[in-house]
């Protein structure tokens, strides 16, 4: 019982430290002008008074651009294809076609300068990919490269996977800590 109330003790201790740090951080930066500002995700940053707005407006588009993304995630996801298709062309135009029901600005294969990704809304790529071999997982870092120059969001869909687990799951975490915020769907087969 008396390490229980240590611990209590000792990590009511550090609670105040951090509370005390935080205070003092926030009064240095509103003594050089900054102004707090909480994103709407929650995090706090300190801008100079004069971009607040700026920043503001900022923070509400790229969180309408998340509900974007997060819309045609969970669409993707939920499409079922009529068929099983063994070329990539024909999935990612009937993808394409149940994903212009819901976004009408859904186009196949734009050309930006040297990248072509397979299906964009707005200024989301997304890269169809399959049958999907371990060969195919290789050439996909490449486009996310190229596409991360012209568009603010990336969607890799994968369609029958004929990868071991354990490399496909070694790739699928080299592209999240390379390139972030790219989400890759692996869509069941039929």
């Amino acid at each position: 019982m008396r390490e229980d109330t240590r611990a209590a003790e000792r990590l009511a201790r550090e609670g105040e430290e951090r509370v005390r740090k935080e205070r003092e951080y926030a009064n240095l930066q509103r003594q050089q002008g900054l102004e707090e500002y909480r994103t709407i995700e929650g995090k706090v940053v300190w801008v100079p008074r004069e971009q607040l707005e700026e920043v503001a407006q900022r923070d509400r588009e790229e969180a309408e651009a998340r509900k974007l993304v997060n819309r045609l995630v969970t669409r993707i996801k939920a499409f079922r294809p009529s068929r099983d298709y063994a070329s990539e062309w024909e999935y990612h135009i009937e993808l394409q076609g149940y994903l212009k029901g819901m976004f009408p600005d859904a186009r196949i294969e734009v050309q930006t300068g040297s990248s072509r990704p397979d299906i964009v809304v707005q200024d989301i790529a997304i890269e169809v990919k399959g049958p999907t071999y371990s060969k195919d997982l290789q050439t996909i870092a490449d486009k996310l490269v190229r596409y991360s120059q012209h568009y603010n969001s990336i969607i890799v869909v994968l369609f029958k996977v004929q990868v071991n687990e354990r490399r496909y799951l070694e790739w699928e975490r080299g592209i999240k800590k390379t390139f972030g915020d790219v989400r890759v769907i692996c869509i069941p087969g039929r």
